[in-house]
């Protein structure tokens, strides 16, 4: 309802106290100055003026809360039967919240409890993911390989591709003692063959022998290079065992069945020509058929045709191989050797002269003798 009363109107602004005089008041016995007065009153009725001026009347109030009162209604009204769209990827609209975690919905909306869930995950895979990377790194880290946990896994990746993955299927027991190896079960194994190289000598295990054929030795186990031995104890492997003029591994046999030397002469050469030779290779001057084999006593002389300017040489031959000690003197006058050889029956024993220069003569003489041991002893 509207105001009745008319407004105290006051004009004179008159002079506002100071803060002193506010806080203090009027005191007794004092005499205020009239322009106190006046701009008191002056801002009362500009204050009561204002407040007519601007107060509502509590009709016109109710009327304007009756109509806010049904925008409102009408506002819920429309919102309830408004014809919002559902929200797409391509048009705006209303949405239902949803906490999964695995749905590939796209008209749903992800809840804060959806998202801690996905940041968990999210989180425990980088986490995995370090580690996984930590442990590759070390790996190739292992095998020689350069990596840093400071590179991308594309680098890491390409690291691992240019490794070579070893496919072989050596053991141990194939590859030398102390060397490391790698084959598909794994690297840096350790081989357990002896090595066996170096010129060593090793006894063999077993040996066999094919009669008039060949002998084998069975080595050790072990690695070999082509400069080591495998032998085999021989203790009766001597010239002395084996027939005179064979040969078992390079022994030459001495052994000869039947005579033995001695003194008795039971061969003389008695020819008065005395063979020479200007020749520096072996020239053959005299020889004579066993018909009985044994081990003879042979004697013959040779000499220098000028001493002090060429050597004579002689030495004792069987079917033309040198057999007997080669024998030398500078002398002019005649030396005599002696030696015992055997030959088996049926060979031939030949001698053999040369000379070390070739302008001077190697010389024999007639002499060749050959002694054997009494065939019996006397009658008793």
């Amino acid at each position: 309802m509207a105001f009745t009363q008319k407004l105290p109107e006051w004009n004179a602004t008159g002079v506002e106290p100071s803060e002193t005089q506010k806080q203090t008041g009027f005191q007794p016995g004092v005499r205020p100055p009239a322009q106190w007065f006046n701009w008191h009153l002056n801002w009362s009725y500009l204050a009561l003026k204002e407040l007519q001026e601007k107060a509502a009347e509590k009709s016109y109030v109710d009327a304007e809360l009756d109509t806010i009162q049904a925008d409102i209604q009408q506002l819920q009204e429309d919102v309830q039967n408004a014809d919002i769209p559902d929200a797409s990827l391509t048009v705006k609209g209303k949405t239902q919240l949803s906490s999964a975690t695995n749905s590939t919905s796209e008209d749903r909306a992800a809840t804060p409890k959806a998202v801690k869930t996905a940041y968990d995950e999210a989180l425990a895979a980088k986490l995995l993911g370090v580690e996984q990377k930590n442990n590759v790194v070390a790996a190739l880290n292992s095998i020689g390989v350069s990596a840093s946990t400071s590179e991308s896994w594309t680098q890491l990746i390409n690291k691992i591709s240019a490794v070579i993955r070893a496919t072989g299927n050596a053991t141990p027991a194939q590859v030398l003692s102390g060397v490391p190896f790698s084959n598909s079960t794994g690297s840096n194994i350790v081989g357990t063959m002896p090595n066996r190289s170096g010129g060593t000598h090793h006894q063999a295990l077993s040996t066999e022998v094919w009669q008039g054929d060949r002998a084998f030795f069975k080595p050790p186990l072990g690695y070999f290079d082509g400069l080591s031995w495998v032998f085999a104890l021989t203790p009766d492997l001597l010239s002395a065992n084996i027939r005179a003029g064979k040969n078992v591994l390079g022994v030459t046999g001495t052994l000869a069945a039947g005579v033995s030397p001695g003194s008795t002469r039971i061969a003389y050469d008695p020819s008065s020509s005395i063979p020479s030779t200007y020749n520096t290779a072996p020239v053959l001057v005299r020889e004579i058929t066993m018909n009985t084999g044994g081990t003879y006593r042979v004697s013959y002389g040779i000499r220098a045709d000028v001493q002090g300017f060429n050597y004579a040489y002689g030495q004792l031959y069987v079917n033309g191989a040198a057999r007997g000690i080669q024998r030398s003197t500078f002398n002019e006058t005649v030396t005599y050797f002696t030696e015992d050889i055997a030959i088996n029956a049926g060979e031939i024993l030949q001698l053999y002269i040369w000379t070390s220069n070739s302008s001077y003569r190697a010389l024999y003489y007639s002499n060749m003798s050959i002694f054997i041991t009494d065939l019996t002893s006397q009658f008793r």
